[in-house]
């Protein structure tokens, strides 16, 4: 096994590559601020990479529950987030 060794100046530094550790990346950049992330295998694999659910809009109500509860402009509201969440790590 080889081992790197190279100074890399970062505002933040981030271990781990999936769901979570893609999302505080990507606001942290948001930020201005310069991002290293170090993963040992690929970027979205691992845990985030294995969890379908985790990468699907999904609810724990149906859509037409959602609806009925919270509206049509609600309903959309809610989908919308893990959508988003979707997009960003694409």
């Amino acid at each position: 096994m080889s081992t790197a060794h190279k100074t890399i100046k970062t505002d933040i530094l981030i271990v781990g590559a999936g769901a979570a550790g893609i999302s505080a990346a990507y606001y942290f950049i948001g930020k201005g601020l310069k991002v290293t992330v170090v993963e040992k295998n690929i970027f979205g694999g691992s845990s985030s990479g294995k969890s379908a659910g985790f990468l699907t809009p999904d609810s724990e109500l149906e859509l037409s529950q959602l609806i009925r509860r919270l509206g049509t402009k609600g309903a959309k509201d809610i989908w919308s987030v893990p959508v988003k969440g979707i997009d960003i790590m694409k």
